[in-house]
């Protein structure tokens, strides 16, 4: 992966961390609004949907004081869903009744958004490709976000045409794979919300599985098409190489934390299902 691509990279990751955020503040919001009305959580929700917006523009725009504005924005967030997790559903009174009718009461839409959050933050403060594409945007040096693997361009790699062909091969089958788990998480979360946004807490469960499998397929993309690149590019380079066998590493790693959450989720539904729990 060469600069251009890794900065493009930056740009989707961004893109991605603002879609998540802008779906929970309007998914969470209408589905928490069905089941128990709240004007603070609905004001709220509003706002924090429009304002996400808000700021994906000013950060494309360049402006460098916005980023600390976003993250304020993303620290509360992440610190009123904390909160939320800890105080619950239960009926509360006083001060902890105010954080109900504000936050997200139910834990698994708390748990949810809050991972939408964290993403965001973590694009903004992570010395990755969104950093490296922001500080692009505002025309500062992008090089210190840059990994070796990526800035490394002085040793070229040769590739047959067999090769290529092979390296095309398994990036259309990734990229294969990462549409059909997106489409089956789409799916999933679909199915698991009903009309009348009731949900239960198997409905919970289907709809986390659902979210970890189209987040698992969002993932595939960026080593199927960094493992795609190396073949495509002529000027493909030992660091270019590295980067994408670091991407599919890291995808390696999402699938073992993504597979612990199914399993926990199929537990669940097991002490469910036997009213254990």
């Amino acid at each position: 992966m060469n600069r251009e691509l890794f900065l493009d990279k930056g740009e989707r990751v961004l893109v991605l961390t603002v879609s998540m955020v802008l779906a929970a503040e309007t998914l969470f919001t209408i589905m928490s609004t069905g089941q128990q009305f709240a004007w603070p959580r609905l004001l709220l929700g509003i706002f924090g949907a429009v304002f996400i917006l808000f700021l994906a523009q000013r950060l494309y725009a360049g402006d460098h004081s916005v980023e600390k504005i976003a993250l304020i924005w993303a620290v509360f967030q992440i610190v009123l869903l904390v909160a939320s997790l800890l105080v619950g559903p239960e009926p509360r009174t006083g001060v902890l009744g105010m954080l109900q009718d504000i936050g997200m009461p139910w834990r698994s839409y708390a748990t949810l958004k809050l991972i939408a959050y964290l993403a965001f933050a973590g694009a903004l403060l992570a010395p990755g490709s969104a950093r490296a594409f922001l500080a692009g945007k505002r025309g500062d040096d992008v090089a210190k976000f840059i990994p070796v693997a990526v800035a490394e361009t002085s040793t070229p790699v040769s590739w047959t045409a067999d090769q290529k062909k092979v390296l095309a091969d398994v990036a259309s089958w990734m990229q294969i794979a990462a549409a059909v788990l997106i489409l089956l998480g789409v799916y999933l979360i679909l199915n698991a919300i009903p009309p009348s946004l009731q949900m239960s807490s198997r409905q919970m469960l289907a709809l986390l599985d659902g979210v970890l499998i189209l987040g698992l397929g969002a993932l595939l993309f960026a080593p199927a098409q960094a493992i795609g690149g190396t073949g495509a590019h002529e000027s493909c380079t030992s660091g270019c190489l590295q980067g994408a066998l670091t991407r599919l590493t890291y995808w390696h790693y999402a699938v073992i934390v993504v597979g612990v959450g199914l399993i926990d989720t199929v537990v669940l539904r097991f002490l469910m299902a036997w009213e254990i729990i």
